[in-house]
């Protein structure tokens, strides 16, 4: 099973605009992609 970080954690986070904002739309999904991947990594630190 793939190790989760709990909603209160990263909603905050996806939910704050200024995260992207500027950003285009490549450049937006570009960083929320690396973060989410940053998070899986930590994760999967954190349960190893």
């Amino acid at each position: 099973m793939k190790p989760t970080l709990s909603k209160p954690f990263w909603s905050p986070i996806l939910q704050d605009d200024a995260l992207t904002r500027g950003l285009g739309d490549p450049e937006a999904r570009v960083l929320v992609e690396w973060l989410v991947e940053q998070v899986e990594r930590l994760a999967s630190a954190g349960a190893g």
